[in-house]
């Protein structure tokens, strides 16, 4: 097992009553978190503005490793027309992935979730390649 490994098994049998916590019903060390940000988020793919958004959500998976984090956003903040194409993995926590292209350049990803892992319906991700992300306070509230 590597370090990384046991880093997993141990934060996941150390932290079995995470709040929130979304887990795999047939593998309970398999479990993520997925909250919103709080922020407003913009992201670039290349030079090409993607989203500017309210509504991303960062989640935090715990597996056989400990995933780092992703921001997931609502397909419809996504402004440039992306596809998704034929390749489709599945993953035991979240559902069955189909991978979302720009043009001819694959660039992230959504999943059919699971109805366990539904917070992540209607939500993608980005590879971190070629992507900039800048993060802002919301507007003030007004009392």
């Amino acid at each position: 097992m590597t370090q990384v490994e046991i880093q997993a098994n141990t934060a996941a049998r150390a932290l079995p009553g995470i709040e929130g916590a979304i887990r795999n019903p047939d593998n309970p060390a398999h479990f993520m978190t997925a909250r919103p940000i709080g922020a407003r988020l913009r992201a670039w793919w290349r030079k090409t503005l993607l989203c500017d958004t309210f509504a991303a959500l960062q989640v935090v998976e715990v597996g056989h490793i400990v995933y780092p984090p992703r921001l997931y956003v609502p397909l419809d903040h996504i402004r440039p027309r992306v596809t998704a194409g034929p390749i489709r993995t599945t993953c035991p926590l979240k559902g069955h992935a189909r991978y979302l292209s720009l043009g001819e350049e694959e660039i992230g990803w959504t999943y059919e979730t699971f109805d366990f892992a539904a917070v992540l319906a209607g939500h993608a991700a980005f590879w971190d390649s070629h992507l900039t992300v800048e993060l802002s306070p919301p507007p003030a509230t007004k009392p």
